[in-house]
């Protein structure tokens, strides 16, 4: 679709439509995960919301299309994709491998901040489990911002929220 409108039109009612209980054709599923790789963050958080809402259907085919979307460039995408994650019944914390967990954290290194709400807690959650990982990444991140890698990039966050405790 040419028009950023029109786009964004498309990705609010298939969200609502594949949200709906009734059956859902593979067209349209795929027509989402087509919309997620919009270069319009609207688009993909819109998006986002109604692929969330297959998770519980086919938990193994939406986490793939999940790990498919850039992340990284936008703090408002980032936030919404652990949104998701974390309030579906599909993704747990302790289901996520040691492998997927660093995919998610090199799909999140060149986001601007890390400390929007879901993000910050999805980090805490997995430093449980991985904190290896998680601390890698953000030795990694601290290490990206003394070589200016990434305009206005703040490494780690400078406010945690209240339930976002790190181990």
């Amino acid at each position: 679709l040419e028009s950023v409108e029109l786009t964004r039109a498309v990705a609010w009612a298939y969200s609502v439509r594949v949200s709906s209980p009734t059956g859902v054709r593979v067209d349209e599923v795929k027509l989402l995960a087509r919309l997620l790789e919009s270069k319009d963050e609207w688009t993909v958080t819109s998006s986002l919301q109604g692929i969330a809402s297959r998770a519980e259907s086919d938990p193994a085919g939406i986490l793939k299309t999940l790990l498919n979307i850039n992340i990284g460039r936008s703090r408002r995408i980032a936030d919404e994709f652990f949104s998701v994650l974390q309030n579906s019944k599909a993704f747990p914390i302790e289901s996520f491998d040691r492998e997927q967990v660093k995919e998610l954290l090199s799909k999140l290194a060149g986001c601007s901040t890390i400390e929007d709400y879901w993000v910050a807690n999805f980090l805490a959650k997995v430093s449980k489990p991985f904190p290896a990982e998680v601390l890698h990444f953000l030795i990694d991140r601290i290490e990206a911002a003394n070589e200016g890698e990434i305009h206005e990039f703040q490494p780690i966050p400078y406010l945690f929220h209240e339930d976002s405790k790190f181990r």
